[in-house]
């Protein structure tokens, strides 16, 4: 879904899109071209943070995660517009979207040092926050990006408020969309197992951070009287998915499934794209 980060300061080694390459191919590259400028200033901490070098250590880019910001930066823009943010609450939330895993670089390194227990983890998440307030972003811009956490408790507590506040809703926002979104791709429609149950990228995403952060997965059972942080955080996030989707069919008197709330935000996106010129 994301294209690479193209602009004047950002990485050099763009490649000419082929002349084969299909015409939404051309606009989706045109239109995150277009994301990546409109939060120019968010990118310049990933530039700042490594993810635009090569890693001699781990021989590797880190440009992915640039894309990754990038596609949760348009999905959060389609999710501000349809819940009716102002102007300045929205450009917060995708400025948030687009900084919310610049530190990923220097995360990866610690981690891999100390390894992938609960407290590393958390020091790691307040590392990247201690980075941003010290660049002098806004408090509800770091506020938004903390949001976003493997511990599900600031979620929690603020599922527990009777009113949401427009602030409150950009948080729930954020780490939704960062709590669905695997990598740079497009979702895909919910699907019905064998079991009968419906599942979509959220489960999916879920699944997968279960197998890959193994360690962290076992390790959390002691805080969460034996499930997993990421048992919890799925259950946790369907409730916030439920929530948001309420709140959007109310809004704009539609009839989305909550299970399919992904998905509709990514064909929004592509209508975006198919509809420039």
């Amino acid at each position: 879904m994301g294209e690479k980060i193209r602009g004047e300061d950002f990485p050099k080694d763009e490649v000419k899109p082929s002349e084969k390459e299909d015409s939404f191919e051309k606009k989706e590259r045109g239109f995150f071209i277009k994301t990546g400028l409109s939060v120019r200033n968010a990118l310049k901490m990933h530039k700042e943070a490594g993810l635009w070098s090569w890693d001699k250590e781990l021989d590797r880019s880190w440009k992915n995660v640039s894309e990754h910001c990038l596609v949760e930066t348009a999905r959060a823009e389609v999710f501000a517009d349809k819940l009716g943010f102002p102007e300045d609450l929205k450009k917060d939330l995708t400025v948030a979207a687009a900084l919310h895993d610049f530190f990923k670089r220097e995360e990866m390194k610690d981690l891999t040092a100390s390894g992938m227990t609960w407290d590393a983890v958390a020091k790691t998440e307040n590392r990247g926050h201690e980075f941003l307030s010290e660049k002098g972003f806004s408090d509800r811009v770091l506020k938004i990006v903390g949001s976003i956490s493997f511990d599900p408790s600031k979620t929690k507590e603020l599922l527990e408020k009777e009113v949401f506040s427009q602030e409150d809703l950009a948080s729930l926002v954020m780490v939704y969309i960062d709590f669905y979104t695997q990598g740079s791709e497009w979702t895909k429609p919910s699907e019905i197992g064998e079991d009968g149950k419906r599942s979509n990228a959220l489960d999916w995403r879920m699944d997968n951070a279960k197998i890959r952060y193994k360690d962290l997965s076992d390790a959390s059972r002691e805080y969460f009287n034996g499930e997993s942080v990421f048992e919890v955080n799925r259950k946790t996030y369907h409730l916030v998915e439920r929530i948001i989707t309420e709140i959007l069919n109310q809004k704009n008197n539609g009839n989305i499934i909550p299970e399919d709330l992904p998905y509709s935000i990514d064909q929004e996106i592509k209508a975006k794209i198919e509809a420039q010129p």
